[in-house]
């Protein structure tokens, strides 16, 4: 039994280090220009020698393949690359960045592509790496230009690889501001990015395409309905709530939508990235508006008795959509 345990080991470890000697594979098909395909292996090379200060372990032209687009064929180079497996991968992996979507919130990928066809990513590639340089401060090692794989959407994306994980790197995130018609929501996705330090390079297909440090993924949420005048009143009281709670700027409204053939106002907030209310709806209800915004402060001293941290309180239409715009009425305590 020790023997055949031994030899197990022996057998892995013989594996791990023949891995280790293996490195790693990378492949890249470019699009051909006036190098011919070991012309375009070398300069790969030469590239991941200059950004690593390391050699690769091969570097090798594979030959040529193509991609037919709009009735023309444009001819591609295979390109592979062996390199020693990193110590540090968040500096010396090779990673892979795409100027491509999917309808994953703050996920940029190679779903569906910013372009229409091969020539119109082909002409705008020049500009986005240097784009893509400037913003994230590191090297390209490679770019070129592939069909998106969804089955659905024909487009095509820029792919774009560096060597190391950049401080600052390229998103993608669904504009939602159609779902917002007042002015307070209008490019509030575009807002949500700003506000949070991002950097927006494209607008495209209903995406939006942003450099930054972090994803932003823009949530909201209906606080309750009520009237144009007690949604205003309470603008304060939603602020206080969100941010208490929600790291990063926030933007807090009053939204007006059609529900059943009526025209409604709702408390609504958006901020970048989840986060949960705790919440707690009393049993009592009130008649209208007023008799419930003059319960808040004993319903609020009530529950801080009680040990709790309340971050504030909100009167809102029992019903949503309800006929009686004047009530009944309940209140939502937050925590």
């Amino acid at each position: 039994m020790i023997s055949l345990l031994l030899i197990n080991f022996l057998v892995a470890l013989n594996l791990k280090s023949a891995a280790a000697a293996a490195g790693q594979f990378y492949r890249i098909k470019v699009p051909v220009g006036i190098l011919n395909c070991e012309q375009e292996a070398a300069e790969l090379g030469q590239r991941y020698s200059l950004i690593t200060n390391t050699s690769p372990i091969s570097v090798s032209c594979s030959g040529p393949s193509k991609i037919i687009s709009e009735n023309t064929e444009y001819k591609l180079f295979v390109l592979d690359l062996n390199y020693k497996t990193p110590i540090d991968y968040k500096t010396q992996e090779i990673n892979t960045f795409y100027y491509g979507a999917s309808f994953l919130e703050g996920q940029a990928s190679n779903i569906q592509g910013m372009y229409s066809s091969m020539k119109e990513c082909l002409t705008d590639r020049p500009f986005r790496v240097g784009e893509f340089e400037e913003q994230t401060k590191a090297y390209v090692l490679a770019s070129t230009c592939e069909k998106a794989t969804s089955s659905t959407d024909k487009s095509y994306i820029l792919r774009v690889d560096t060597v190391g994980t950049p401080k600052v790197q390229l998103f993608s995130v669904n504009d939602s501001e159609d779902n917002f018609k007042d002015e307070i929501f209008k490019r509030s996705t575009e807002r949500l990015i700003n506000l949070n330090n991002g950097h927006i390079v494209s607008h495209v297909g209903g995406f939006i395409y942003y450099f930054a440090e972090q994803t932003i993924n823009p949530r909201s949420e209906n606080f309750g309905d009520m009237s144009q005048t007690e949604c205003q009143e309470q603008l304060g009281a939603i602020q206080n709530i969100v941010q208490k709670h929600v790291n990063g700027q926030s933007i807090v409204g009053c939204a007006h939508y059609l529900y059943g053939g009526q025209n409604l106002v709702s408390l609504r907030a958006l901020w970048n990235h989840f986060a949960y209310f705790d919440m707690t709806t009393p049993t009592s209800t009130y008649s209208d508006y007023n008799e419930c915004n003059r319960d808040k402060s004993r319903v609020i001293v009530q529950s801080q008795g009680l040990g709790q941290t309340v971050l504030g309180a909100i009167c809102r239409l029992q019903e949503k959509g309800s006929n009686n715009i004047n009530g009944p009425y309940e209140m939502d305590i937050y925590f």
